[in-house]
């Protein structure tokens, strides 16, 4: 018996985050102990925030991989599997939504551990960041509460689903701002919604939400660098001061979010593709049982398939009118077979 699907697409997701944080939490520990250990005393401080900034991109270049070989090894959980009946497009668009949902409840408790792990255990952030984080993560929640109840009532689901992944990329920018902007090492984790944008909308919307986030990152950063946005200290490094060292460090962040969308729209269409040729003959070889079962029903012939311990694992209705269900029905012993002549049959 199959598993419900969205036991299946909660699974999934929770693996999506298990391992994201898993790779993260592992780049980064390894990089603070060779730090400590051998980096603090041989670099400048200069040379360790560049250190920083690359830890960063490749633990998120880590993380946009081990995504993608899921969702190529496994059908993508917004799309119903191959073998349930067709849904409508009502249908589709609630599980989606429902599944980005749940999908936001698990990010929003990874955030709040972190902002909490950042500014009152390891002392990374400055603890008066504390509280615009918190009403963040409080914001979150709100919208995502406000999300389920409009969910279970509305309809237009692209529409909220756009709705959500907006506010989720205004909020993250805002935290990343309160958690020391351009120095912060997550910066690159718009990826993710670049990635989830090209999954559920296509490669024009994926396009669209990587640059209006990073437009919407660099307009931040760069008041921060012009002193329009002040925000507190974070612990690895001192705040760019620079608008010119801004813009080095993010038009390389465009480029990799547009070829992340690119390249997560390239992989839907195939997977959207192939999934349409096999709905395709799904339905050709219904079309063809439905033929066959007509033909033989106007023939008048009473037939039944067996395996090879005479169990039936098909039988046409004038069969089970003949025998009844107890002679014919699927997975009954075929009690009119010859077990000689049925078992060399099918050997």
């Amino acid at each position: 018996m199959s598993e419900p699907a969205p036991a299946v697409e909660s699974r999934q997701a929770a693996q999506v985050v298990a391992v994201g944080c898993g790779v993260t939490l592992l780049v980064f520990g390894a990089y603070e102990l060779l730090e400590v250990a051998w980096l603090a005393s041989m670099l400048a401080p200069s040379e360790l925030r560049w250190l920083h900034i690359a830890r960063g991109l490749m633990s998120t270049a880590i993380v946009a991989w081990v995504v993608a070989v899921l969702v190529l090894r496994r059908p993508p959980t917004p799309f119903a599997p191959l073998e349930a009946p067709r849904e409508s497009e009502e249908e589709a668009g609630r599980r989606r939504v429902e599944w980005f949902i749940r999908l936001r409840w698990l990010a929003i408790v990874g955030v709040g551990m972190l902002s909490i792990l950042a500014t009152q255990v390891s002392g990374l952030l400055a603890p008066e960041a504390f509280p615009p984080l918190l009403s963040c993560v409080a914001l979150l929640v709100a919208a995502n509460a406000l999300h389920t109840i409009v969910a279970r009532r509305g309809r237009n689901w692209e529409r909220q689903l756009r709705l959500q992944m907006t506010v989720d990329v205004a909020l993250l920018t805002a935290m990343l701002h309160y958690a020391g902007g351009v120095e912060n090492p997550f910066y690159p984790i718009y990826l993710f919604h670049v990635i989830i944008a090209a999954i559920l909308f296509g490669p024009r919307s994926a396009r669209r939400f990587a640059f209006g986030s990073w437009a919407l990152f660099f307009a931040v950063s760069m008041a921060e660098a012009t002193g329009w946005l002040t925000g507190p200290a974070c612990g690895w490094a001192l705040r760019v001061a620079s608008p010119e060292l801004v813009a080095i460090r993010l038009v390389p962040l465009l480029g990799v979010l547009l070829l992340t969308a690119y390249l997560t729209s390239v992989i839907m269409e195939q997977l959207r593709w192939r999934e349409a040729q096999w709905a395709d003959a799904a339905r050709n070889a219904a079309a063809e049982r439905a033929k066959l079962e007509s033909v033989v029903r106007a023939a008048g012939l009473g037939l039944m398939l067996v395996d090879p311990e005479l169990e039936i694992v098909w039988s046409n209705d004038r069969a089970r009118e003949w025998f009844g269900e107890d002679g014919a029905g699927t997975g009954r012993t075929c009690a009119i077979c010859k077990t000689g002549e049925a078992a060399e049959g099918f050997s």
